[in-house]
């Protein structure tokens, strides 16, 4: 019997809250749609879903599909079960080491002798030297017992050299999610050797799924963290990634930005961090406090991010094809209206947008300002595209803008915070020959010696176009451009603002 399946879609569930808290009772999953090569599952089999992460879709309806799943209560629901803290894991480990000391003390009183491959103490701390034997994965006593019964000969060693070849092998892969049971098995067993030689091996390290299937090797991990060096700023933004769910490591990963990157260089990667937003558990994650502190410290920073958190805001709801929220904060409003809702996704971006601005009230004015001449800009461009005729429309350009002149000068640049727009030189504003018709405008630069250095300042418009493609290609640039001044004082002159 030829069977097939159709595929409804998936949903991502955290398992504790943003308190640290296990959920219980009901819960509502909105189902977000596979690719449609994966619509139509032929074998009744789990398909496992590679690299899917983030929110469901940026808007739900009252036909997007949903889940309702009720997970266990504990005496009732009245009892709050939380994530342990650090200061609990820590008194963990430590019973655990004592535990297997005390445990290792009896075999040896019992047997006169114990075997050197298993005599050390993988939560030793002292046991931190390159030549340590790691090879028991905590809870697998079956494992032990097997390794006891192995004769010297029998066990699989390896050089020195061997290890270390090996080892760089796996720090070279592309998709460390491809790595074999043994090859994880390895990593684990060396990941010392990796905190204190090879740190930038942590995403590798991470990807072991052997970590996160005990409390003990989680725990054992959560103590490594604790002591990890200082990680390289690419290292640690690959850690934000969808797949790295776990708290710790993701908090790990801000704090190491935070300390590596000064005002200049944390806006090269802003427009990363920010897509970084998507994958976090909760709106209030370590990496949006750490983005509106230092937005809020440098109005530069702040600048950019603010542009880039309404940029993410209206591709959400052009996405979504939503002209305003509808009743977003009320209970139950899917049965009450089936209209369109915003996703937590759009609530999330809304949410850190809204506390920036209010952070700011000082410059609130002057962003207010910028707003409005983007919106002028759109509806003039807008307007001016169905004209085909140069002269005509440049005319119209000039014309129109005559009449917004007040609320289009005297302002910051919407493009740079460093950059105040002056008077709006009119005759020398036009369209642009292309598909999209641009704007050219043209600005005095009020800066008392901008005369001998740049007198205007110039800015191209395009509206109806996604110049998205366009703003990686100059954030690419001006990262390696960076790299270029930094590390081998190459100044090649490079023009990207």
């Amino acid at each position: 019997m030829n069977c097939e399946l159709n595929s409804l879609g998936y949903a991502n569930l955290h398992i504790f809250d943003w308190r640290s808290r296990l959920i219980q009772g009901k819960q509502t999953l909105f189902l977000r749609p596979f690719e449609k090569a994966r619509s139509s599952i032929s074998s009744p089999q789990f398909v496992h879903l590679d690299n899917e992460y983030g929110d469901a879709l940026s808007t739900v309806t009252s036909r997007t599909p949903r889940l309702e799943i009720e997970m266990p209560e504990y005496f009732g629901g009245s009892t709050i079960i939380e994530y342990p803290p650090d200061l609990v894991i820590q008194r963990y480990i430590r019973w655990l080491k004592q535990h297997r000391r005390k445990r290792k003390s009896d075999e040896l009183n019992n047997n006169g002798s114990i075997d050197k491959y298993n005599s050390e103490d993988d939560l030793d701390d002292s046991d931190d030297n390159d030549e340590t034997d790691e090879d028991v994965e905590y809870g697998d006593e079956y494992g032990i017992n097997k390794l006891r019964k192995m004769t010297l000969a029998q066990k699989p060693l390896m050089t020195q050299g061997e290890e270390l070849e090996h080892l760089l092998r796996l720090g070279r892969s592309l998709d460390s999610t491809l790595l074999t049971s043994t090859d994880q098995r390895f990593l684990w067993h060396r990941r010392r050797l990796i905190c204190h030689h090879f740190p930038q091996m942590l995403p590798v390290l991470a990807d072991c799924a052997i970590i996160w299937r005990t409390r003990e090797n989680t725990s054992e991990f959560y103590r490594l963290l604790a002591k990890w060096p200082p990680l390289y700023v690419d290292t640690a933004i690959e850690l934000l990634d969808g797949r790295y769910v776990d708290r710790r490591l993701r908090t790990l990963a801000v704090k190491h930005l935070d300390d590596a990157l000064d005002d200049d260089q944390l806006q090269l990667y802003l427009l990363i961090l920010v897509q970084a937003i998507r994958f976090e558990h909760h709106a209030f994650s370590p990496l949006v406090r750490m983005l509106l502190r230092r937005a809020l410290m440098d109005y530069r920073v702040g600048h950019t991010l603010f542009w880039l958190l309404r940029a993410e805001l209206a591709h959400l709801l052009a996405f979504g094809n939503v002209n305003q929220p509808t009743n977003i904060g009320l209970k139950n409003s899917m049965e009450r209206n089936t209209g369109p809702q915003l996703s937590p996704l759009f609530l999330r971006f809304a949410l850190m947008f809204e506390a920036y601005c209010r952070g700011n009230s000082a410059h609130l004015d002057s962003m207010c300002k910028q707003v409005e001449l983007i919106s002028t800009l759109t509806t003039l461009s807008t307007g001016i595209c169905a004209n085909s005729n140069r002269e005509a429309a440049n005319k119209k350009l000039q014309i129109e803008l005559m009449a917004r002149r007040e609320q289009m000068q005297h302002m910051v640049s919407p493009v740079n915070a460093t950059y105040r727009l002056g008077e709006l030189i009119i005759e020398e504003c036009r369209v642009l020959g292309s598909a999209k018709q641009p704007l050219f405008l043209t600005w005095r630069n009020p800066e008392i010696l901008a005369r001998l250095t740049s007198p205007t300042h110039q800015l191209i418009f395009k509206c109806g176009d996604d110049m998205r493609q366009d703003m990686l290609s100059l954030h690419v640039m001006r990262i390696m451009d960076a790299k270029w001044k930094s590390q081998l004082q190459q100044d090649y002159c490079m023009t990207l603002d």
